[in-house]
Parts: C-alpha cells; sequence; structure tokens
C-alpha cells in the first residue's frame, strides 16, 4: 500500500507515497487524484491519546459542555467494530455517543456475516453470526482458534460446499438495519476528520445526525450513498482513514470538497461528504453532483495476489428498515471437516480459509 512511512514534505504537511495500482485500475487511479489530494492519512495509534480536561471540553455535534452534559464513555471517532482502540476524541459528550451507537450497530449489521468470517475484533471481541429464524449460527471458537458453524438439519440452503474446486459458499440473512443509520455512522466519521474550519459550513450535517426528525429531507437523496470493496487475503488489525480534499483545479469541477475512505478488516469503505454549504452552489451551477470512485489503494503487489475486489455502490438514503437481506459469501478452504452430526444439529470446523468475494444484498 505504502512506499514509505509517513514524513513531512516541504511544506510541512504530512504526507505518505503510495503504491502504484495494477493496470487495470491506472486510469481509475489517474482519474481520481486529478480532483482529489490526499488531504490526511489516520493511523491507528499503539495507546490511548492524551485528551483536553472533562470540564474544558464542549461536544463538536450538540456544542454543548460540562454540566450540562458529561463526558464519562470513551468517544471513538470510528466504530469499536472495525477494530479501532485508541481513535479517541475529547469533542464529543455522551449524550450524543449514545445516540451515535444506535448507528453504529446498523453499520454492524449491514456488513454481516463477514465480520465473524474475517474475525474482525470490535468492542466484546469477534461477533457471532445467527440468522433470524436462529437455524444458522457461525462464531470464532477461540479455544481452537477456528470458525465452527452449525446449522439445523433440513436448512442446507444455507450454504454449498464445492469440494473439487475448494470452495465454501454461505448464503446468509442479515439481521435488520436502517441504511441511513450506517451512513450517519460514516457521516459521523467524517465529521471527526474534516478540517475543523470547515465545521461551520457542515451544519446542516450535524442536525441530520442528531434529529431523526430530519431523516424524510434525504430519502432518494442520490448523495448518501456508501461505496463498499471487500478484498480477500490476510485482514488489516486495524483501521486506516483517508481523508480527500478537492484540488483547486480540480479535473472534475463539481465534486464533493471531501471524500472518505476507511480500510479496516477486509473492507473497504468509502463516501463523500453530503450537505457542506460551499457546495451547494457548484452543484448549482453544474446541475448535478459527480462523485469519482477512488480505486482500491492496497497496490499492485498486494491486488496482483488477492485479485482487484469488485465495487459495490449502496443506496443509503432510506430510513425504513431493511430486513431478511441476502448476504452470499464465497470461500477457498484448505480444510473443511464435519464431526460426527448428532440428530439436531450438522456441525462444520472450518480451518485455513480464505474469504474471496462478498456479495451484500443482491
Amino acid at each position: 500500500m505504502f512506499l514509505s512511512t509517513p514524513y513531512y514534505d516541504g511544506d510541512g504537511n504530512l504526507a505518505v507515497d503510495l503504491e502504484p495500482p495494477p493496470e487495470a485500475l491506472r486510469e481509475q487511479f489517474e482519474e481520481f487524484f486529478a480532483s482529489y489530494e490526499m488531504e490526511d492519512v489516520i493511523f491507528h495509534p499503539d495507546s490511548e491519546p492524551t485528551l483536553r480536561p472533562k470540564p474544558s471540553r464542549v461536544c463538536r455535534f450538540c456544542g454543548k459542555s460540562m454540566p450540562d452534559v458529561k463526558f464519562v464513555s470513551a468517544a471513538h471517532t470510528i466504530p469499536q467494530l472495525t477494530g479501532n482502540k485508541y481513535l479517541i476524541s475529547d469533542f464529543e459528550c455522551d449524550t450524543c455517543n449514545n445516540h451515535f451507537s444506535l448507528y453504529e450497530s446498523s453499520l454492524g449489521t449491514f456488513l454481516g456475516v463477514s465480520r465473524t468470517l474475517t474475525t474482525l475484533r470490535g468492542q466484546s471481541g469477534i461477533p457471532a453470526y445467527k440468522s433470524p429464524d436462529k437455524k444458522f449460527e457461525i462464531w470464532w471458537e477461540a479455544g481452537e482458534k477456528k470458525i465452527r458453524a452449525a446449522l439445523d438439519i433440513g436448512f442446507e440452503n444455507y450454504y454449498k460446499i464445492d469440494r473439487k474446486k475448494k470452495l465454501l459458499f454461505i448464503f446468509a440473512i442479515k439481521q435488520s438495519y436502517v441504511p441511513l443509520y450506517v451512513f450517519k455512522s460514516l457521516l459521523k466519521i467524517g465529521l471527526c476528520y474534516v478540517d475543523p474550519a470547515d465545521l461551520p459550513f457542515f451544519d446542516r450535517a450535524m442536525r441530520l445526525i442528531r434529529d431523526e426528525s430530519l431523516n424524510h429531507h434525504v430519502t432518494g437523496v442520490d448523495f448518501f450513498k456508501g461505496h463498499f470493496y471487500f478484498f480477500g487475503g490476510i485482514p488489516l488489525p486495524f483501521p486506516l482513514i483517508f481523508c480527500f480534499k478537492r484540488k483547486d483545479d480540480s479535473r472534475i469541477a463539481n465534486c464533493p470538497k471531501y471524500y472518505f475512505a476507511v480500510y479496516f478488516g477486509n473492507y473497504i469503505v468509502q463516501w463523500a461528504m453530503p450537505l457542506f454549504d460551499p457546495d451547494e452552489s457548484i452543484f448549482l451551477a453544474a446541475g448535478k453532483v459527480n462523485v469519482p470512485n477512488c480505486p482500491p489503494l492496497l497496490g499492485k503487489t498486494v491486488l496482483d495476489i488477492v485479485g482487484i475486489p469488485r465495487l459495490k455502490t449502496v443506496d443509503l438514503s432510506s430510513d425504513q428498515l431493511v430486513k431478511y437481506e441476502k448476504d452470499e459469501i464465497v470461500m477457498s478452504f484448505t480444510e473443511i471437516h464435519r464431526p460426527l452430526a448428532s440428530r439436531i444439529k450438522n456441525l462444520y470446523y472450518l480451518i485455513k480459509f480464505r474469504l474471496l468475494q462478498l456479495f451484500q444484498g443482491e
């Protein structure tokens, strides 16, 4: 991914050198970086940061301070379900933190069973998966360091094994989630890392993530989309955040000023930041918004091994509960065991597997 460790350039800005992409992504890579420059790269620290004293804190999202609100809970800038432990802020009060946890829950259920299969650790460890009908379960067996799956006899439609090609297909069903809550969890991440000088111009975004009565205003708005890649191979142990900002001489003039990408586990999640006031005149003049997608920045070395992941763009503007969405996973395996089946359950142990593809909500 990177050709160098982060360094400061001649202007005193933090910089990193990216590994060139494979030839198949070169045009997309050049198109994106003709319009955007890398504003910041946020690495996961090794320890908890030093924060301002609680009496001097002001919540970025509601504008309140002590004693009107409390600052007791650790406020993570990105959800713990991404593997985040130490990316913590001192500008989010407990009231807002509790409210935003609702959004993070929808993000977790939207990502689905692959959170278990990639052994992505969240606040309470590696999450277990259970289908809505409770007939199919997958969980991490910590003592054996294996993934275990169990399903009721008669419900074998949840999986298919191709032993010749050594492929395992899992046809899971997601738990319920709200698409707009998924987007709000991403919007909140962006509001933590945009230039503080630009925060006053995100007042509408701040109101949207706090006030559920405003949700209907964005239903069907094309801007509220998430762009998801899922890559095979070894998962990233900690999250990595890229903040991109539109260039002054951007090739695409009517693109949003801010664009974010978060890398965690085997996921790449990307989105453009909506509701930035100075963008409105640009979009109105052009008559539309043009959002170029950032290609995976894993570099040629990694992508030549795991393959180029497929982009899936999802409309996240609806505040209606989504139920029973399909979640298809394709995995390769080197070894798979089926212990003696009881009359109640069929059990499988999955050993040394590798996730190949993720298809969500097809």
